[in-house]
């Protein structure tokens, strides 16, 4: 989502939404940025691969805002979803922005209780953790 955010227009939006269908969990994540050409959508998996014309440290066109970036993001995100049998799929608008798309297959989660809970305390919230 950094990346949704960091490579958008200056006024742009960025929607994230999580879903499930067929018995799977859907996270899709749009921009409105900058036009990606379609056969540049693939390259941007690769290890080290960036948006078409920027450096290592690139200056932003509508904010001119200095970022930085390796081009690591986006192959982190494939590496992982791969790892969990999932599917990784990016369609370029050709008015301008980036719709990223991870499914992955729902599991049943295990017997007992949940590794990490939530309750509600007078200060704020407590975080419980139990060991399975």
């Amino acid at each position: 989502m950094t990346n949704a955010i960091r490579h958008n227009d200056q006024r742009g939006r960025v929607a994230v939404t999580v879903a499930a269908e067929r018995g799977q969990a859907v996270l899709t994540v749009a921009n409105t940025g900058p036009r990606v050409t379609p056969d540049h959508v693939d390259m941007l998996f690769e290890p080290f691969a960036r948006g078409a014309g920027r450096t290592h440290h690139d200056t932003h066109h509508d904010s001119g805002e200095r970022r930085t970036g390796h081009g690591l993001g986006l192959a982190i995100v494939h590496a992982v979803v791969t790892a969990h049998h999932g599917t990784l799929s990016a369609t370029a608008d050709p008015a301008g922005g980036l719709t990223v798309e991870v499914r992955l297959q729902k599991v049943a989660p295990p017997p007992g209780p949940p590794p990490v809970s939530c309750q509600r305390s007078p200060g704020g919230f407590t975080r419980t953790m139990s060991s399975r």
